[in-house]
């Protein structure tokens, strides 16, 4: 595996990473301070869109229905058709953590609330209810195989067919899961002490092996792999063709912060 080391902009941390319309869009920001959007057309030359404004730092992106889609901290949502032009469409005061698309956009917040939405424009709020008691905040979702999942802390698993009905699945850990993906088939969720679950339909859960005990912090699918970060700031990442089969990599970066790193398929 070959990675190369893309610098952005300083000192602003990059929380989300979509594609659509011809271009990549990464979003970020500095703390609880102001938020930041980065676009590129071939994920090696970057150009910074800075949104100015307190308590705006982004946590993610996604692209569907022709529109970008931007959530982040107090309930922030900005949607744009173009990834230049952006609209405000902020729906409430809580921090929305992560989003996916589907037949609809799928926002996560803490407190158990979910947000669903087929424009970007106009959101309705789902709220949830733990069997294990408590509120639950969801750190990612994904959307595949017709059902949305929503994964977060104590180990806690949702998921939905056509995002308006929500049923709490078994996932085997108490351990937070920090973000999960579809590809290959399957869904694959990540978190603490090295946990990583598949499910092929988002209900069914299965432990695997990863051969770490570190947490594990974020993972996508492309070009027939499974990417996931590991010991945040280290630059070790694990990846795998099955979701099941794990192999640790150690990309020789100090810290992945204020960086976009650029798989190189030719020598994957």
């Amino acid at each position: 595996n070959t990675w190369i080391e893309r610098h952005s902009i300083e000192n602003y941390s990059l929380n989300g990473i979509t594609y659509g319309n011809n271009k990549f869009l990464a979003v970020g920001g500095t703390g609880h301070s102001s938020g930041v959007i980065l676009t590129s057309s071939d994920g090696i030359t970057w150009t910074p869109q800075y949104r100015s404004g307190s308590n705006d730092s982004y946590r993610a992106v996604a692209y569907g229905n022709n529109t970008f889609v931007i959530v982040g901290r107090n309930g922030k949502i900005l949607k744009s058709s173009d990834g230049s032009n952006w609209t405000d469409v902020s729906i409430s005061s809580r921090d929305l953590l992560d989003i996916t698309y589907g037949n609809m956009f799928v926002a996560v917040s803490e407190l158990s609330k979910l947000y669903t939405s087929t424009d970007g424009s106009t959101w309705t709020t789902v709220s949830l209810s733990s069997g294990g008691g408590g509120d639950v905040n969801f750190y990612g979702s994904a959307f595949g195989n017709n059902a949305f999942v929503a994964v977060g802390s104590s180990g806690k698993i949702f998921s939905s067919i056509g995002g308006s009905t929500w049923t709490e699945r078994t996932s085997g850990t108490t351990r937070t899961l920090n973000d999960i993906t579809y590809g290959n088939s399957i869904f694959v969720a990540v978190g603490g002490e090295g946990k990583i679950l598949t499910s092929s339909d988002g209900s069914s859960w299965t432990e695997r092996t990863s051969g770490s005990s570190s947490t594990l912090g974020s993972v996508t699918y492309g070009d027939g792999k499974f990417i996931v970060t590991k010991d945040m700031g280290s630059g070790s990442i694990l990846s795998s063709s099955d979701g099941i089969n794990w192999t640790s990599h150690d990309v020789s970066l100090s810290s992945v912060d204020d960086l976009i790193y650029v798989f190189d398929t030719s020598t994957a």
